[in-house]
């Protein structure tokens, strides 16, 4: 259901909330800020792409600098968290992301590139083909 407002008559902000978002709607002004709790992730865009043989993940976390950005990584699981050095109203507190991949992947091999914002990983498929001799 949508309430429409009179703002003449009203002249206090409405704020208005949503799973992770906050909307401040006043006479004149209307500010989006995001409200993500330490238990909530995928406070950021992100994009995974799989090839025959390894992953590319490309992550959305502008305003922070390489220095700011944790990543942890083990055989199927990315977990990432960075601060923003650049505050705007729609950017959270910390970015969050935690990534399930289908396949098992070697984490010593992974390498991470950023550069204006995106981070990119490419990580390899762990080979777990074996050769195995008849009797």
């Amino acid at each position: 259901m949508i309430k429409m407002i009179d703002w003449e008559k009203k002249k206090e902000a409405k704020i208005i909330k949503l799973p992770g978002v906050k909307l401040i709607a006043a006479p004149g002004t209307f500010m989006i800020k995001t409200t993500l709790t330490e238990e909530e992730t995928d406070s950021c865009r992100h994009h995974v792409e799989e090839d025959v043989d390894k992953y590319t993940i490309k992550i959305e976390i502008p305003g922070t600098r390489k220095e700011d950005v944790k990543l942890y990584m083990n055989e199927n699981t990315i977990i990432l968290k960075a601060t923003p050095t650049i505050k705007m109203p729609w950017t959270p507190e910390t970015y969050r992301v935690k990534i399930k991949l289908e396949n098992t992947v070697n984490p010593e091999e992974a390498k991470a590139k950023y550069e204006y914002g995106i981070l990119t990983i490419t990580i390899p498929k762990r080979k777990i083909t074996k050769e195995i001799s008849i009797e």
